[in-house]
């Protein structure tokens, strides 16, 4: 089954409304749609460096000042998102479309507004299907529990504290980064610096991640159902990372702690520089396994293609078992 296929699946399971059948204010939504353009104008042009600059209290002021009289509901938000599609199918100029995929730190600061005045339990509902992958959404969320349907961009979930996100579609790079704690589930795929430095919390990816997923994690949970690319838990220091399908090259590289486990195949130099830690491989790992690793287990339940010969060491307190025995 494609995975748009999967989507629309799963979407009529968890949200049985169709955009039709959302009833949202649209004067609300107007209004709502002029303070998010101003910010846009005024605000994101003087943050896009860094990502930090983003979250300053000065921001989150002015959002709040500027929505404080608009009596939005959560209706209401999905109702934005569906006018922001109509927005960018038509390309209408009352948007700045080059700026837009920064509207997901704008979209989750009424969130936060919005459950702050009501703590439903209620999850809100992101309808991005249509438009440019936005960055930031979820970013320092808290309590909120949020559906997105269609694609995000970078940052999602970044230093998410608490609360759920589930994304029915993709996303980017530094999905979950920096997350203190909480649940983030895509149903696709991610990019790059999935769950890097993770304090704590839950990363579920339902398909294949990039490179360094889970790279200098130091607690949570990251589950990876199917295949992860290079440098897998890279520097990482605690938790537990398992990757159902196969990884490539260097996964575990400078390990200083927490488990990692592979279901299917590791490439090249797995384990390099390890310190302390535990790497399993259910299949089998290429060559140069533990490549100048000081310390920590490797445990290959397939063949090992080979050693690397900087392991070998006296002083070394790396062990290495294939197939149940140790063989270094």
């Amino acid at each position: 089954m494609k995975l748009s296929q999967t989507i629309e699946t799963e979407y009529a399971s968890v949200n049985p409304k169709t955009q039709k059948e959302i009833l949202y204010n649209n004067k609300n939504v107007e209004n709502l749609l002029d303070v998010l353009q101003n910010w846009l104008e005024k605000s994101v042009s003087a943050m896009a460096i860094q990502l930090i600059e983003f979250m300053n209290k000065k921001e989150k002021a002015y959002v709040k000042e500027n929505v404080r009289k608009i009596p939005f509901t959560q209706e209401d938000i999905s109702g934005l998102c569906i006018e922001m599609q109509k927005i960018a199918q038509k390309k209408i100029p009352s948007i700045n479309l080059d700026r837009i995929t920064n509207a997901g730190f704008f979209l989750t600061e009424l969130i936060h507004i919005h459950y702050q005045k009501t703590k439903t339990k209620s999850p809100y509902i992101l309808l991005l299907e249509d438009l440019p992958k936005l960055d930031h959404v979820g970013t320092y969320l808290q309590n909120a529990h949020i559906n997105i349907f269609g694609s995000t961009g970078d940052y999602t979930g970044y230093g998410m504290i608490s609360g759920s996100l589930t994304i029915f579609g993709n996303t980017r790079s530094d999905t979950g980064s920096s997350m203190e704690n909480g649940l983030i589930h895509v149903k696709g795929n991610t990019l790059d610096f999935c769950g890097a430095n993770m304090h704590d919390g839950i990363i579920l990816i339902d398909r294949d991640a990039g490179c360094n997923s889970g790279q200098g994690m130091q607690n949570g949970y990251l589950k990876i159902d199917g295949n992860a690319e290079n440098n897998l838990g890279y520097e990482s220091s605690g938790g537990i990372i398992v990757v159902n399908g196969n990884c490539t090259n260097e996964a575990g590289y400078l390990k200083n702690g927490g488990t990692l486990v592979v279901k299917g195949n590791a490439g090249i130099t797995l384990g390099r520089e390890m310190r302390k830690g535990t790497i399993i491989v259910e299949g089998n790992t290429d060559e140069c396994a533990g490549d100048f690793a000081l310390g920590g287990t490797i445990i290959v339940d397939g063949k090992i293609k080979s050693i690397s010969s900087t392991c070998r060491s006296i002083t070394n307190k790396l062990k290495i078992y294939e197939a149940g025995k140790e063989i270094r």
